[in-house]
């Protein structure tokens, strides 16, 4: 083994799990629902094309291109600084449709610029009985 290479595997065993300072925020809950949300992403563009454009139409701003988005879990390897050098080229379709809705700008905690409108939850009425029978004592007047 060459003399440089023992000095190298000498602070590798030294300090074993340096490499791994990224995997302890993933077994954080915070961790984890970054990484679910990476994986939903990844599935909705493939799979469930059709709520993707539906969540585009209803998509209000526009990108402010600050790369928070680019360092979920992992930084993304096309990052620079805060700046995507691929950006106008040929970003993947994942990257494109960001943010796809609420949930992600939620993971992002209020940096990006792009909002949904708020969803009012829909007023349904009660639904009416019909009353079988009337509990009310009757009113006689003859009493």
């Amino acid at each position: 083994m060459l003399r440089g290479q023992s000095i190298i595997v000498a602070k590798m065993l030294a300090h074993p799990f340096r490499c791994l300072t990224v995997v302890p925020t993933f077994f954080s809950v915070r961790g984890l629902r970054l990484l679910w949300g990476k994986i939903r992403r990844f599935g909705f563009c493939l799979f469930a094309l059709h709520y993707v454009e539906q969540q585009m139409t209803l998509r209000q701003g526009s990108c402010n291109q600050c790369g928070a988005c680019c360092k979920l879990v992992f930084s993304c390897p096309y990052l620079k600084g805060d700046c995507c050098l691929i950006y106008n080229t040929c970003r993947p379709d994942v990257c494109k449709r960001f943010p796809i809705d609420e949930r992600d700008l939620r993971d992002l905690g209020g940096v990006c610029s792009y909002s949904f409108p708020i969803r009012r939850p829909e007023v349904v009425p009660a639904p009416s009985f019909p009353v079988l029978w009337d509990r009310r004592p009757k009113y006689d007047p003859d009493l």
